[in-house]
């Protein structure tokens, strides 16, 4: 395979890249993150940042509505996949659960029960209540 001119490389870190060119010089590319526009969505790595892990709550807030909010959410449009289609409902609900280090894979199961046993939807009062007091911690 012959390449001219430029080359944009996307990657999911911020690790140099070797690249071999065709008389074998190996050249060394530090990637720019975010500069392919169809990679707008790929996580950028922030080695700067100090994180801890995030758990869910449950003394806080029912998993039923926290099922709720992510499902809203994602009903929405606000996930997308790689292609820029709505996410599916598995992928979804996948993430948050890495992310808040919790299993959500019955998560259709708790919309179920939460529908069948008619249990009242707070969730979103609350979460309105709540930025509410947010902000007006900020004025």
């Amino acid at each position: 395979m012959e390449v001219k001119g430029n080359v944009t490389i996307g990657t999911y870190n911020e690790n140099p890249i070797t690249v071999v060119t065709q008389n074998n010089t190996k050249v060394n590319v530090q990637p720019q993150m975010g500069v392919n526009p169809s990679d707008s969505t790929e996580p950028k790595s922030n080695s700067t940042v100090d994180s801890r892990p995030v758990y869910f709550n449950k003394d806080a807030v029912a998993k039923v509505d926290l099922c709720r909010v992510i499902m809203s959410l994602r009903e929405a449009g606000a996930f997308i996949d790689g292609a820029g289609q709505k996410s599916r409902q598995k992928d979804v609900f996948a993430a948050f659960s890495k992310i808040l280090n919790t299993d959500l894979s019955n998560y259709d199961k708790a919309l179920s029960e939460g529908r069948k046993k008619k249990l009242p939807i707070t969730v979103f009062d609350n979460l309105e209540n709540a930025f509410k007091q947010y902000e007006s911690d900020k004025e």
